[in-house]
């Protein structure tokens, strides 16, 4: 049987270094994360949509609560796709300290 995994930490009480391992490193075998991912793309940035992803977990009483973990954007001026991915949903820069990842 699989079970869900869950996070011990707050987002708030992670450090920068717990966020980045939790991301690159799978998931203990026999577990599975729920996640959602939300589009935004209002505004001017409706070329450029963002994305951001959080686990979703479901508390003893039955409220769910949604953790933030990481966020995307496609690559201004680029005629393809090209995105962006860092653990700071304000700081989806191509020079953040906080990027784990591009996609191509």
């Amino acid at each position: 049987m699989i079970s869900v995994f869950r996070l011990q930490k707050t987002r708030e009480q992670m450090s920068e270094k717990e966020v980045t391992d939790f991301v690159m490193n799978p998931v203990p075998q026999g577990q599975k994360v729920l996640c959602k991912i939300i589009r935004s793309k209002d505004g001017f940035g409706k070329f450029y949509p963002q994305y951001e992803l959080y686990i979703e977990d479901i508390s003893e009483n039955g409220e769910e609560t949604r953790t933030f973990l990481l966020a995307a954007r496609k690559r201004k001026k680029s005629k393809s796709s090209h995105y962006i991915i860092t653990t700071d949903k304000l700081d989806v820069a191509v020079s953040s300290k906080n990027i784990v990842g591009k996609v191509r």
